[in-house]
């Protein structure tokens, strides 16, 4: 017998978790040597998932990516990420 469940999506919806995914984009940036990015540039690559980010961020800074390199950067994300997160991340008002 099946039982239902619910399942909420808190990140970004109920829970603010920029700031921890600011921090974990420029883990990945430093690790490409590339500057970190502050909270009003980060805006503008948010909304598609870590991936989209990644790629957002480094063609920002005019900077291509191959998919191995990509696929390095996108788990060091998730990575951090993980690691880190609730750091700084806090229900919205």
């Amino acid at each position: 017998m099946t039982q239902p469940i619910i399942v909420f999506d808190l990140d970004g919806t109920l829970i603010d978790t920029a700031p921890d995914l600011l921090d974990s984009l420029n883990h990945s940036l430093a690790a490409s040597d590339l500057l970190a990015v502050d909270e009003a540039g980060f805006r503008r690559f948010v909304g598609h998932g870590g991936r989209v980010m990644i790629e957002r961020a480094h063609a920002a800074q005019n900077r291509s990516l191959v998919a191995e390199e990509h696929e390095r950067l996108l788990k060091l994300f998730l990575d951090h990420y993980t690691i880190n997160i609730p750091g700084k991340s806090r229900p919205y008002p």
